[in-house]
């Protein structure tokens, strides 16, 4: 058995192409506003990264250790607040990536690309949140199942 038995990579490719013919503005803009949303909820990690790491730093024979990582006894205001947009940044980001598969699933299934229909998308995690209990899955809710 070769790769060729599992994937065609050929038949995917001209696929793509084919749903992709004359409709690929609104897909492409989508993806980029969306990593654009990824980017802007987490540069204040990307930044912040920095203070609770520990830092090893060697010269001249010297060597210094600093160590960031602050206790839970020496969590300020500011600390708890951080950990809430961090929360609200998981959350926020979870709806556009419901939003942002669910438009590309439509898009596999013939639906032509709209930003109508990613906004509309962005309703999904409601009908989601609750469709991981039993007998009750995400894909059923959706129409996928």
């Amino acid at each position: 058995m070769n790769n060729s038995d599992l994937f065609d990579r050929k038949l995917c490719k001209k696929t793509a192409l084919s749903q992709l013919k004359g409709n690929w503005k609104v897909p492409v803009l989508v993806s980029l506003i969306f990593l654009a949303l990824l980017f802007l909820l987490n540069i204040g990690s990307i930044i912040d990264s920095t203070r609770n790491s520990t830092f090893n730093y060697t010269n001249d024979g010297h060597s210094f250790y600093f160590n960031f990582d602050a206790s839970p006894a020496q969590l300020s205001t500011t600390d708890y607040i951080e950990m809430g947009v961090s929360i609200l940044t998981f959350l926020i980001t979870g709806i556009f990536a419901i939003a942002f598969a669910k438009f590309f699933l439509d898009l596999s299934n013939g639906v032509k690309p709209t930003f109508d229909e990613f906004f509309k998308n962005l309703e999904l995690w409601a009908k989601v949140l609750p469709g991981w209990r039993k007998n009750n899955t995400a894909l059923k809710r959706l129409g996928y199942a």
